[in-house]
């Protein structure tokens, strides 16, 4: 009984190794990491987009103050608004900014897009 399990463990060991092998190919490719352990196209085409959505995203939040001055003014807007402009506040920085970012983005992504993004 003894000579029948080990021979199946020897069968099994080279499948087991194979499986390891496949399993640590795939764990490669699932970080986004080629064989030389560098961070393929697509990785980097991930990362900046989504910097460059986050950089817009902060730039409305900062314009947050000046949108509800404007849809739902009040004494306590108006109030807000002389409040954070005495403190150096500045809509037109995030206006720019925002949209320097927003272009940026939006022509990186239609510039790379067809190259990593999804095909339907």
């Amino acid at each position: 009984m003894t000579d029948s399990s080990n021979t199946n463990q020897t069968a099994t060991a080279p499948t087991q190794a194979n499986q390891n092998q496949d399993a640590s190919t795939s764990s490669k490719a699932s970080t986004g990491q080629s064989s030389s352990g560098k961070p393929d196209g697509k990785s980097i085409y991930l990362v900046a987009s989504l910097v460059g959505w986050m950089l817009v995203g902060g730039a409305l939040i900062y314009l947050a103050p000046v949108f509800a001055n404007r849809l739902f003014h009040s004494d306590t807007t108006e109030i807000w608004m002389e409040t954070l402009t005495r403190g150096g506040y500045n809509p037109m920085i995030s206006v720019v900014g925002g949209g320097i970012a927003l272009v940026a983005t939006i022509t990186g992504h239609l510039i790379w897009s067809p190259k990593f993004g999804q095909t339907r």
